[in-house]
């Protein structure tokens, strides 16, 4: 059994622009809900790593300061309260077929904290004409990263260009503009660790996990996996050359 972190999270897209999740503290309630550790043992047997944001440790603009939201059902329950929400809320999600399991158990934890989310899912088929047949709170689902990079799955889930977000954020998109802008790998990463900074600050996701994926190899089989999970083969011949 081989084991290797990969590029890849569970995670989605929240309406920051109508209803209840426009308020911060809402947001904020949602992620202190959740519990990443049994998150990981129930969803992944184990097999994966709570994040503090959407980006992974090895990615381009990945911030290592941050730290995983709290587990802490009490201050969710009094952010809501504050929010104006002391009996708690419903919200609506449309769900992405590879992250129905990650939600069920992610909507057990939120019922906890009198958070309850109405499930409708959906498939790569048919997701982003899904996400455009009605308002919804937020969007879940699976995404790699194949390149790399801390923008990959931000802008799949968070920049209003992409048609799997329905977040409408411009203080995000111009840090997000602003990092794509810049040359500089050195300076690249500095702008894509503010971006970090600011996903995680005003939760502008469900954060949850990087996969640690797992592979059966033979034992004359010679693999390494690629940190970004897709597949890389090369083929040893008996005088060395690959």
């Amino acid at each position: 059994i081989v084991k290797k972190e990969s590029f890849y999270t569970v995670g989605g897209s929240i309406n920051s622009s109508t209803g209840p999740l426009v308020d911060v503290r809402v947001r904020r309630a949602l992620n202190h809900a959740i519990d990443r550790e049994a998150l990981v043992r129930y969803d992944l047997l184990g097999n994966g790593k709570p994040l503090a944001t959407l980006s992974m440790s090895g990615e381009v603009g990945h911030d290592p300061g941050l730290r995983p939201y709290a587990y802490d059902p009490a201050k969710a329950r009094r952010l809501l309260k504050e929010a104006g929400y002391p009996d708690g809320l419903r919200l609506t999600a449309v769900v992405k077929e590879q992250g129905r399991r990650t939600m069920q158990v992610i909507a057990r934890q939120l019922a906890r904290v009198g958070i309850v989310v109405e499930q409708v899912p959906t498939t790569d088929a048919t997701v982003i004409k899904d996400i455009q047949s009605r308002p919804w709170d937020f969007t879940f689902g699976g995404c790699p990263d194949p390149l790399a990079h801390s923008f990959f799955v931000q802008f799949i889930f968070l920049s209003s260009l992409s048609p799997y977000s329905i977040q409408r954020n411009p203080a995000y998109d111009a840090l997000m503009q602003k990092m794509v802008s810049i040359l500089d790998p050195a300076q690249q990463h500095l702008a894509g660790m503010e971006m970090d900074r600011f996903v995680h600050d005003q939760a502008l996701s469900l954060f949850t996990y990087q996969r640690i994926r797992t592979y059966g190899v033979g034992n004359d089989v010679v693999f390494v996996p690629s940190v970004t999970g897709m597949p890389d083969f090369s083929l040893s011949h008996p005088d060395g050359k690959n």
